[in-house]
């Protein structure tokens, strides 16, 4: 099997369930994101951190 063969096949298999656990966390962190509340800051931070990595992909 060629490996451009073996890349688009696996990409189909696989690519769904990874966007689908980025999104998830994405959607996850988004609240954490907005807090206000006491102590909010470094979480908002840390949030907003991982959000930006899981768009890198």
């Amino acid at each position: 099997m060629k490996t451009t063969t073996a890349l688009i096949q696996s990409g189909m298999v696989r690519l769904r369930p990874i966007l689908m656990t980025d999104l998830a966390l994405v959607v996850g962190m988004v609240p954490l994101a907005l807090a206000k509340g006491a102590g909010a800051e470094w979480k908002n931070g840390l949030a907003q951190g991982v959000i930006g990595a899981c768009s890198v992909l």
